[in-house]
């Protein structure tokens, strides 16, 4: 635990596997650095891939303990988490976190990022209400999950958040792992600070779900064109799609992007 964040080592399983650079995975709203337990970080570490998950400031923190959290404070998180690696990491960050991740690209080269479902740096103001005015039900849960994250247990999750794919018993474990969420933080989502994308440098993938309906597969291909990144729509795929039983196949499939771009070995271990 460091200064205002948390920040988990999981070493690679293969002790002579290429040397590659570390990859620090960032999760989305309401998540934390156990959001990859069982999923991505075990695949990577068995590719060979150290692999560091971290939360934001106040994760643990009861929602009025952080209710003066931004935006901001989430970049300079970010920020010092990867200061604290032995090396410029590969990013992966999910939905908020690949918000979070695009923004801090900006004054910072890394190696590659790759941004599951990622809120588009620009905000997702008229996504947003969209959502509201056809679902707001599922918009109005979204929004008390921020202050009241117990409510998530109580009633179905909103439509595109997980598929059918996805045991109940994954789904009941996440909803009780779901922390509170400052307010603020996630209104600024709509009205983003000012993003420059040309001062981004680094290598992006953008993945996306066809049957996400918080970050819909249009709104994942504007994320990626404004980021001038590659893009990749997976059918048949919820909002949080390394839970999926695909997941195997699109840890590959990033593992096989990073080594098109040079940053890793071609072979897989």
């Amino acid at each position: 635990m460091t200064h205002g964040i948390e920040l988990i080592y999981h070493p690679a399983q293969i002790e002579s596997a290429p040397k590659h650079p570390p990859i620090l995975l960032v999760s989305g709203a309401y998540s934390g650095a156990d959001y990859y337990d069982n999923n991505l970080i075990p695949m990577l570490n068995r590719l060979g891939f150290d692999c560091y998950s971290m939360s934001f400031r106040g994760y643990h923190r009861s929602y009025f303990a952080k209710f003066g959290v931004r935006l901001s404070h989430y970049f300079e998180d970010l920020k010092q988490a990867i200061g604290l690696l032995p090396s410029p990491p590969i990013v992966i960050a999910h939905s908020m976190g690949g918000f979070v991740t695009a923004h801090v690209c900006q004054s910072m080269k890394l190696p590659a990022c790759i941004l599951i479902s990622p809120v588009p740096a620009d905000g997702v103001f008229a996504s947003f209400v969209s959502f509201l005015m056809t679902r707001p039900y599922g918009a109005t849960k979204m929004l008390s999950f921020s202050v009241f994250p117990f409510v998530s247990r109580f009633f179905p999750p909103p439509k595109g958040l997980y598929s059918n794919a996805i045991s109940k018993r994954e789904i009941a474990q996440r909803s009780r792992m779901m922390k509170a969420e400052p307010l603020l933080a996630m209104l600024q989502l709509n009205i983003p600070p000012e993003f420059h994308h040309t001062n981004l440098t680094s290598n992006i993938l953008v993945l996306g779900a066809e049957d996400d309906t918080l970050i819909p597969p249009s709104e994942v291909e504007h994320a990626a064109d404004i980021l001038n990144g590659d893009c990749i729509i997976y059918r048949g795929l919820s909002h949080s799609m390394m839970l999926e039983p695909e997941a195997e196949g699109i840890c590959h499939d990033i593992v096989d992007w990073l080594a098109s771009k040079a940053i890793v070995a071609g072979n897989r271990n």
